[in-house]
């Protein structure tokens, strides 16, 4: 039973979808219920550069990996050549 690597990426994407949801969610609020001035647009410009900077370096650390490259969980824990797999038949 083997299967591609990138099914670790699924909690990344949740995850990553949910971080961007709360700075929407933030920023909308920031900016609809926060103080006008200068200094309040300065700080939502930094989140938001800063949010997708983070996701821009992710991305690109995450693009130097084969992601269709399949395993095998069992190859990995040696349960192959093991007694225990017949379970004692």
């Amino acid at each position: 039973m083997s299967f591609p690597v990138a099914y670790f990426l699924i909690p990344f994407v949740i995850l990553a979808l949910i971080a961007g949801l709360f700075l929407f969610f933030n920023v909308y609020h920031i900016l609809k219920f926060g103080i006008e001035s200068t200094s309040t647009f300065a700080l939502v410009t930094i989140y938001v550069i800063g949010f997708a900077f983070l996701l821009l370096i992710s991305m690109l650390l995450l693009s130097g990996y084969n992601w269709n490259q399949q395993i095998d969980p069992a190859a990995i824990l040696h349960l192959n050549n093991s007694p225990a797999n017949n379970f004692g038949l």
